[in-house]
Parts: C-alpha cells; sequence; structure tokens
C-alpha cells in the first residue's frame, strides 16, 4: 500500500473546510482533484519552460557570434567622418546586410516560437497560487502540527510519525516555509512552537544560502524574527504562565535571567523543556480563530 506524502495530510486540513485560511484564493487546496490539476499544470509549466530556455539559448549563442565578429569598434570621430572612409563604409553595409543574414539574425527576430511559448507559460502563471495560497498552506502545516502533536523536528524534514506509522514525503521543508508556519505558530498564541519553527527555520537560512538560495524579504529577517517570537515568549510566560485559553509557553523561559528566578526553580531541576501537558484551549482545525493578541510578528 502506497504511503501518503505531506500532501495528503495538507489535503485532509483545507478538505475539512476551505475557510480555514482567510482569503478565497486558498480554495486552490480544497480537493486531491484541485491539486493534482495543479500538479499537471507544473508538469506542462516544467516542460514548456524548459523547451524556452533551449530556444532562447540557441537564440543568445546565435547573437552572440554576431556580436562578437560584428560589434563596431569605432573611434570618437562622428558618424559623418566615419563613412568618408570607404573602408569603413563597406565594413557597415557588411555588418548590416551579408552578415546579419550569414547568421540569420532576420530569421532568428522574426521567429515567433519563443513568443508563442512566453505566451502560454503567462497564461498558465495566472493559474498559479498567488503568496496568499502559500501562507494559507503554512498556517494548515501549523494546525495539523498542533492538533496531532506531531515531532516538528521530523515534519521540517517531510516525515510524519503518526499512531506508530511513519508517512515519507519527497520533499523537506525550506527556510520560507519553516518562517511562514513559525510566523503562523507565534500569531496563533503557540509561543513554544512557534519559536520551535523558527529556529529551525534559522539554521535552515544561514545553510542554504551559502549556495546561493533566494529567500523571501521574511525569512531574510529570519534572525531578528526569532529574538522577537523568543522575547514574546518570555513575556507571555512572566505575565499569564505556561499554559492559558490564548497562549503556551515552554515551562522555562529562553533568558538566561529570567530563568535563574525562583519560580522557575522546578523547571530548573527537571530541565524541562517538554511542552506543556495540557495545551492552550486548542481549536478545532475547521474553526478561524480571531482573538486579539498583546504582540503579534506581524
Amino acid at each position: 500500500m502506497l504511503k501518503p506524502s505531506i500532501s495528503i495530510y495538507m489535503i485532509f486540513i483545507f478538505t475539512i473546510n476551505p475557510s480555514i485560511c482567510e482569503k478565497p484564493d486558498n480554495d486552490i487546496f480544497s480537493s486531491v482533484k484541485e491539486l493534482s490539476k495543479l500538479v499537471k499544470k507544473e508538469d506542462k509549466f516544467f516542460l514548456n519552460l524548459e523547451t524556452l530556455t533551449i530556444e532562447l539559448e540557441k537564440k543568445v549563442s546565435k547573437l552572440r557570434r554576431y556580436l562578437k565578429f560584428n560589434k563596431p569598434r569605432r573611434g570618437v570621430e562622428t558618424p559623418e567622418e566615419y563613412v568618408s572612409n570607404p573602408v569603413n563604409s563597406i565594413a557597415l553595409v557588411k555588418r548590416l546586410g551579408l552578415e546579419m543574414h550569414k547568421y540569420g539574425i532576420h530569421e532568428l527576430l522574426a521567429e515567433k516560437k519563443t513568443l508563442e511559448l512566453q505566451t502560454e507559460l503567462n497564461s498558465l502563471i495566472q493559474e498559479f497560487p498567488k503568496m496568499s495560497d502559500f501562507s494559507g498552506a503554512a498556517n494548515g502545516i501549523h494546525l495539523l502540527q498542533e492538533h496531532y502533536r506531531l515531532n516538528i523536528s521530523l515534519v521540517a524534514e517531510g516525515i510524519i510519525e503518526y499512531e506508530n506509522q511513519i508517512f515519507k514525503s519527497e520533499h523537506t521543508l525550506g527556510a520560507d516555509e519553516l518562517t511562514e508556519i513559525g510566523m503562523h505558530a507565534a500569531n496563533a498564541g503557540f509561543y513554544d512552537s512557534g519559536v520551535d519553527w523558527l529556529q529551525l527555520a534559522r539554521i535552515k537560512y544561514h545553510t542554504n544560502r551559502k549556495n546561493g538560495e533566494l529567500f523571501t524579504e521574511t525569512t531574510e529577517s529570519i534572525d531578528s524574527r526569532l529574538r522577537d517570537a523568543i522575547k514574546i515568549h518570555d513575556h507571555w510566560l512572566e505575565t499569564r504562565g505556561v499554559v492559558g485559553e490564548t497562549h503556551r509557553c515552554n515551562h522555562l523561559p529562553f533568558n538566561t535571567k529570567l530563568r535563574k528566578k525562583k519560580k522557575y526553580r522546578e523547571a530548573r531541576k527537571s530541565n524541562s523543556w517538554r511542552k506543556a501537558e495540557k495545551s492552550r484551549n486548542i481549536f478545532p482545525l475547521y474553526t478561524l480563530v480571531k482573538d486579539a493578541r498583546e504582540h503579534s510578528l506581524r
């Protein structure tokens, strides 16, 4: 029997009620059928994109050769002075006449294949997920992890462990996804999990940026966002305790000075970084919660 990937669980979340995401664009994630269509469109998109790349590379190769041997090397003289020399004149006529024919420049510029591919690709792009869809999907991962109490580190690696079963995805979560999930978790009051997600995002970011990977502006500021998330976590822990109706924190603060306080003595003794035994009021997956909070990462 085939084991479902992480995307199957995403479908489960959005199938319960697509309105879990705040914007109607997220309907794209509402069913297996819609996601399957998206996969087919993606296949077509990348096939056309590869074809376009090949065609453009051919054009660029021809253009570079033409430029290499024909780009004019003129001095400071005026156009009139330049063409007053007959050798310059015939070179000019050759470059813009004979040479253009030799290198197929006329045909290259008139060729419509790349234009047709670009038009088709642009049409496909209009049907692709928007930024709000990505945010909604990240929120779905956050809710999934909380609802089933999944191991955050494993989920980040594309592994779902639930009821003695292991489901592996073909993908791992990158820095952008981890950052967005962490933001949703923290802004929903799961301050302990929010920090966990953002810590993993920071590791992925600093590891992959060395390879030239591009990131969103939000991910680019992961260091400051993680610091803010930790401060917010410690503030709620200090003022409201480990668990409340609208929040959940670790048993110990991250700040080393705060951790030395007497009220954390028992937690220090047990070196307790476990999640609270009784979590905050976890709302059903299909409920969209809009409660006001003192702090937000956005």
